[in-house]
């Protein structure tokens, strides 16, 4: 899997990934402003992963997910006040 940064970035704010597999526990997903996946196949990772790398963002204003292969679960866990300054979300199914 891919490493980067050696899982330590502390000021990263913005991450797009495109067609780069990338595992979703990743620590350097945390506290991110904007986050954008795209063309990528999760198909082996659930939903609520994904919900725990949006948890770790509080702070999270832009989100896009195009073309993401995931396994479903449970979106329920998501709670809308942990996202106050989240303002533009895309969702490319």
């Amino acid at each position: 899997p891919l490493d980067l940064f050696g899982g330590h970035a502390p000021r990263l704010r913005k991450v797009l990934m495109n067609r780069i597999i990338f595992p979703l526990q990743s620590p350097i997903l945390a506290n991110l402003e904007k986050l954008h996946l795209a063309n990528i196949d999760y198909s082996d990772t659930s939903s609520s992963q994904l919900i725990q790398v949006l948890h770790a963002c509080p702070n999270l204003e832009e989100l896009e997910l195009a073309h993401i292969s995931i396994r479903r679960s449970s979106l329920a866990s998501i709670v809308p006040q942990l996202f106050q300054n989240l303002h533009t979300i895309k969702l490319h199914l």
